[in-house]
């Protein structure tokens, strides 16, 4: 039997991940609660021989900070603490989220786990064995991230890394991706960008024509409340983005 695994967490929380990256400033840990599901199916290839596939996706939704060093979630031993995580995990139950993992920031280090992170993942995995009613083909999740500033700290640099820890395995890494962050995306915030700076003209001008079937132009009616959205919303997004670049700046001065 084989596992797949992917990550996929969405834009706004990695944006709130980094947000708190910048109020912090420092080295930083929590806890991960989202959602896990498994999906297992059978492959048949050119040959008579089938194999069973188990596709685990997993959901971060919410990155929960516990403060710095032993003594939050976890003993100096690297052991967790078994009742505080089994409080928590029924603390968020009710949103429909699961205790799925840890995470932690390191500032200006590579993102490989330590002997630590690797005790850690041992014992958070032994607790969600446990937690689960004994059912060992459930993973956990690690999240490492990295976080860099330039010498003038006018530039931060982020960085993440995603690894999954099973019963008797050491933590795997495993293909993280962002759905509104992907090519795709990109390509159509590119073309509403290249659509704001069209000149007004060419979207609402009485000159302008559309050929129909038969030849014939139509006049374009003026901006419809579907391009003035369109526009109020891209003006927002402009002024969030140099907020935020104001912002980093400030911190970095």
């Amino acid at each position: 039997m084989s596992d797949e695994t992917e990550v996929v967490w969405s834009g706004v929380t990695r944006g709130a991940l980094l947000g708190d990256i910048l109020r912090v400033g420092e080295d930083n840990e929590g806890l991960i609660f989202g959602t896990m599901t498994q999906t297992r199916s059978s492959r048949i290839s050119d040959d008579p021989t089938s194999r069973d596939v188990v596709a685990t996706k997993v959901n971060p939704r919410l990155l929960l900070s516990m403060g710095k060093g032993c003594g939050n979630f976890y003993d100096g031993k690297g052991q967790v603490d078994v009742g505080l995580l089994s409080s928590m995990s029924k603390r968020h139950a009710h949103a429909g989220l699961q205790l799925i993992g840890w995470w932690r920031l390191r500032n200006n280090v590579s993102l490989r786990p330590s002997l630590r992170d690797f005790v850690i993942c041992k014992s958070f995995q032994a607790w969600r064995v446990g937690d689960r009613g004994g059912d060992e083909t459930t993973p956990s999740l690690f999240g490492l991230f990295g976080a860099e500033k330039s010498d003038a700290k006018s530039i931060h640099s982020f960085t993440s890394g995603f690894f999954v820890q099973r019963t008797g395995t050491q933590p795997q890494r495993v293909k993280a991706t962002t759905p509104n962050m992907m090519q795709s995306s990109q390509s159509e915030y590119r073309s509403l960008r290249s659509l704001q700076s069209a000149p007004l003209g060419a979207l609402n001008g009485s000159s302008n024509h559309i050929k129909g079937k038969a030849g014939v132009g139509a006049p374009v009616s003026r901006t419809t409340a579907g391009e003035k959205l369109l526009r109020d919303c891209l003006d927002r997004i402009d002024a969030s983005q140099a907020e935020l670049v104001q912002r980093v700046h400030d911190e970095g001065s």
